[in-house]
């Protein structure tokens, strides 16, 4: 028996252009944190808890300073190079308070960073305090619209 990379598996090779290896290890292998968290799911949603802070002893990002190794593969699925756009695909949630399907997406967010699902607004401010300032926002034919944003140049 043969296994090889089929042409849809390339991408998970680390030496291609636009592998998406250390993506898929940082939030699909086990030691890399986002795995882990899933399992204190239901302590999460009875105390409000972050999930992955109950399970690994610790918060996200001190997770990533504690485990060099799972903190370096983080970072470089994270990276972004000069030049590039940043996008997120984000289920904006309205100002109203009427049920979304995104809301539901707060108990991912609660599970594993203690995070939670932004209106525009949030978005603008949150870039901007990153240095990033949103472009534009592209509305989809689903739940999701796709926020632009761009790095901040010097002033």
């Amino acid at each position: 028996m043969t296994f090889a990379n089929t042409p849809a598996s390339e991408c998970l090779r680390k030496d291609v252009p636009n592998t998406q290896w250390a993506w898929v290890r940082a939030q699909r292998a086990v030691g890399g944190g986002a795995y882990e968290g899933w399992s204190g799911l239901g302590a999460s949603l009875k105390t409000g808890s972050t999930a992955f802070d109950q399970v690994l002893g610790c918060g996200f990002w001190e997770y990533y300073r504690r485990n060099p190794e799972a903190g370096a593969i983080f970072n470089e699925a994270m990276r972004l190079k000069p030049g590039a756009r940043l996008l997120l695909l984000e289920e904006l949630i309205p100002e109203t308070p009427e049920p979304v399907p995104g809301k539901w997406i707060d108990l991912l967010m609660m599970a594993i960073t203690g995070g939670r699902e932004r209106t525009e607004k949030e978005y603008r401010e949150l870039l901007s305090a990153a240095d990033f300032e949103l472009e534009e926002v592209v509305p989809t034919a689903g739940p999701l619209s796709i926020l632009i944003a761009k790095i901040r140049g010097p002033a």
